[in-house]
């Protein structure tokens, strides 16, 4: 009965068109995502006059993005018949819902896309678009096969990428006999026989050692005691 009704919402000419029009909206990412990232996007309705019928086609950059699914839980339309086949061809997707019983009238989260963003995405925005199947009026019903007139908003999806820039050193201070010492050029000089109890370097941006990593002096001028001066960054 529910494959019946589904395919009467899809091929079957609906005259009637009810006097209220919705906005269906595609999400947005709130920041932007990088090469790798998994985010989800809701697809939600407002000014909802009561549905019972949609067939939807999803289009976004395949370039950029990977729909992995698109789900239903926690939405409007966890119930009735939601069929939203595996994609198969990347940048674009279908998704169908039937409610047999009557109409849904609230307003919020129809499903949501599940997207992973490519490993070799470029910067950018990526449209995510929303449309009726095939343009058919008859796409999105209400429980007495009127169709509703629709407006649809395309979401966006902001792919940056990660800031692979070195940061600079700005100071470097030595603790020599028990003063500090400052340069701004990365090089100190102190006299032979002096102790050096620190170094500490202070970077344009906070840093951190990678695991195995370790700090590495190089003294010249003078004999290089057997124990290396101990050094730190500011800002880790």
């Amino acid at each position: 009965l529910l494959v019946i009704i589904l395919a009467l919402c899809i091929a079957l000419p609906i005259w009637a068109v009810a006097t209220i029009d919705a906005d269906v909206t595609v999400g947005s990412t709130e920041t932007a995502v990088h090469p790798g990232d998994s985010i989800t996007i809701p697809v939600s309705i407002a000014d909802n006059p009561g549905i019972a019928c949609y067939a939807l086609t999803i289009s976004y950059d395949s370039t950029n993005l990977t729909l992995k699914s698109i789900s239903n839980a926690d939405s409007l339309c966890n119930y009735g018949l939601f069929m939203a086949p595996a994609i198969e061809t990347p940048g674009t997707a279908s998704v169908t819902w039937v409610d047999p019983n009557g109409n849904l009238t609230a307003n919020g989260n129809l499903f949501y896309l599940n997207f992973t963003v490519n490993e070799n995405a470029a910067a950018g925005n990526c449209a995510v678009t929303c449309a009726l199947t095939e343009g058919k009026p008859s796409s999105f019903t209400n429980y007495a096969e009127e169709s509703i007139a629709v407006t649809f908003h395309e979401g966006n999806i902001e792919v940056v990428l990660p800031d692979t820039t070195a940061p600079e050193m700005t100071k470097l201070t030595a603790t020599i006999g028990g003063t500090d010492s400052e340069s701004n050029d990365g090089t100190l000089s102190c006299t032979v026989g002096d102790t050096v109890t620190s170094i500490k370097a202070a970077m344009s941006e906070p840093v951190s050692f990678v695991d195995g990593a370790s700090t590495n002096v190089t003294m010249s001028g003078g004999s290089i005691p057997e124990t290396a001066p101990s050094a730190s960054m500011m800002g880790c």
